[in-house]
């Protein structure tokens, strides 16, 4: 007569915890008037943790906008579809990762370097995307709108800060208006 197994049985597949949802907040704006009159929230963007998320014009409409000013000739450096935010698999402690993708053909520069456009990286929160134009030369990068993403379980927005100056640029602050020739996609 067979024995009866003492091993416990097999427990059932642990669900995964769905990936925490993540928060892009502007810290930085070439046109400095507007944002910090703004609330916390209209200078922040949910980024869900399971989808995938577009940054731009398009997407989230008027906030440029209010970001930059409604005249601002730096508008035209903001793409309709500039970058986008999908999941990547998280790591070993479950902190959410994003691949970023930038559809612009003005450069995203993030700490792993500068993404022309179609490049790509994988970032992990807490980082810093910096959307650039070009000078009237074409040659000076200019740092247009700086985003801190962060996990948004923390419940606080990033605060206003300083950008770093991009490598080779005169300006970490607004440069003279004729000194901006962006490209409008």
């Amino acid at each position: 007569m067979p024995q009866a197994s003492t091993s416990p049985a097999p427990s059932p597949p642990q669900a995964l915890a769905p990936p925490r949802a993540c928060r892009l907040t502007c810290v930085w704006a070439v046109s400095q008037q507007a944002l910090p009159s703004l609330a916390p929230e209209a200078r922040a963007i949910e980024v869900p943790g399971g989808k995938a998320t577009k940054i731009g014009r398009l997407h989230q409409g008027g906030m440029f906008e209010q970001l930059l000013g409604v005249d601002s000739p730096y508008l035209t450096c903001i793409s309709r579809s500039h970058f986008e935010l999908a999941p990547h698999e998280a790591n070993s402690e479950q902190l959410p990762s994003f691949v970023l993708k930038n559809f612009s053909c003005n450069p995203v520069r993030v700490k792993e370097g500068t993404l022309s456009q179609g490049g790509q990286t994988v970032l992990h929160p807490p980082a810093t995307i910096d959307i650039l134009g070009t000078s009237y030369a074409g040659e000076v990068p200019v740092v247009v709108i700086s985003f801190h993403l962060d996990s948004a379980d923390t419940g606080v927005a990033a605060p206003l800060g300083e950008i770093a100056s991009v490598p080779g640029s005169p300006w970490p602050q607004q440069p003279p208006c004729c000194m901006i020739n962006c490209t409008f996609v």
